[in-house]
This record gives structure tokens, sequence and C-alpha cells, in this order.
């Protein structure tokens, strides 16, 4: 997709497996979707030390729906979303793998 300024704008494919794949030529990516299901997030590649991945998720106006950090983020976790809210979790990378560093749920219109 896009790249602004350093930061890559990417559209990962909702599903029950959303993968993101890691540019490691920039420094910051933005991946955007709308969760339809629980669904569970993974990273193909592997980020350099010090690179954000930032994770709008729209939740659809079904329940609100799960979604889970799974491989390539250390540790796992969850994120409940809102109906029709978005939410923005951050991570940053160290040894190859991706740290939350904050979340923002439901709150994004």
């Amino acid at each position: 997709m896009a790249d602004m300024g350093g930061m890559k704008l990417i559209s990962p494919t909702p599903g029950s497996t959303v993968t993101i794949t890691i540019d490691a030529s920039v420094p910051r990516m933005l991946a955007v979707w709308t969760a339809g299901e629980a669904e569970t997030v993974v990273i193909s590649g592997t980020p350099i030390d010090g690179q954000n991945l930032m994770c709008l998720i729209t939740n659809d106006v079904g329940l609100g729906r799960v979604i889970t950090f799974g491989t390539g983020f250390s540790p796992a976790g969850v994120a409940t979303g809102i109906v029709s809210k978005r939410s923005m979790v951050t991570f940053v990378a160290s040894g190859g793998t991706f740290y939350e560093a904050c979340r923002t749920i439901g709150v994004l219109s």
C-alpha cells in the first residue's frame, strides 16, 4: 500500500487468521482492517529492533470481536472490540518479536 514519511500503510485480509507481513525497510507500519469474526493475528517475517506496528481494527456491527495476537507477539494477548467502534493496539519490536506498547479500545470512531 502507501508509504508515508517512513510509515507503510497495509490492509491485511480479515478472517479467522490475519497475517501481517513485515517490511523491515520501514520503521513504522500501520495495519488497518475490519474484524467480522474472532481473529488471530500472526506475523510473517522478522521485524527490526525498534520497529513500530500499529493495528487499527474496526469492529463490525456484530458482537465485540475477540482479536488474539499470536505468533510474533510476546506475550500473546487478546483485545476485545466494541460493536461499531475502532481499536488501536501499538507494538514495538525487540529481538525479532513485537511487544505491546499501548492500546485504545472502542473510543475511536
